[in-house]
């Protein structure tokens, strides 16, 4: 990771959120928690979050994950799915957009970063969703009940 690149993710912060806002509300709203007047307030902390593990990575060397990691919710109610979802999408838009602003690095480092990014984005969905899933109240977590064939999907970040 490099300096020049999370200097750029925090000036492109107000736009990430503007556009995560804005796609997160075309989402549907599978329970009154992904209610995205409810997950808006959440978007601060979490770019908070990933400023700093990003800033973290600049100071050492760590490699990102070797694959993908991936989340499930069995109920398929986690209010975090489509947050994350949205996030990883909206943020690699919005930095591409940046890749001239930071002509220390070429291109092909630039893409890296944004990798590097969308690796920390995962493993921070997969925290907080994990961590929610083990509050979870429904008969399908407690295994009192099967998940519909429907649920249960696995959670991966993809970009497009």
């Amino acid at each position: 990771m490099h300096r020049s690149f999370v200097a750029e993710f925090a000036a492109r912060r107000p736009a990430i959120k503007h556009a995560w806002e804005r796609k997160l509300r075309l989402e549907a709203v599978t329970s009154p928690l992904a209610n995205p007047d409810t997950l808006v307030l959440l978007m601060d902390r979490t770019l908070d979050d990933l400023h700093e593990a990003l800033g973290n990575r600049c100071l050492a060397a760590i490699p990102p994950p070797a694959r993908a990691m991936r989340t499930g919710c069995l109920c398929g109610l986690n209010p975090l799915l489509a947050y994350f979802r949205v996030a990883a999408s909206v943020i690699p838009t919005v930095m591409s957009q940046g890749a001239d602003r930071c002509p220390a690095l070429s291109a092909s480092t630039y893409a890296a970063c944004l990798q590097e990014t969308l690796a920390v984005i995962q493993a921070t969905a997969h925290e907080e969703i994990r961590s929610f899933c083990a509050m979870c109240q429904t008969e399908i977590a407690h295994g009192t009940r099967h998940a519909p064939a429907s649920t249960g999907q696995p959670f991966a970040l993809t970009t497009r």
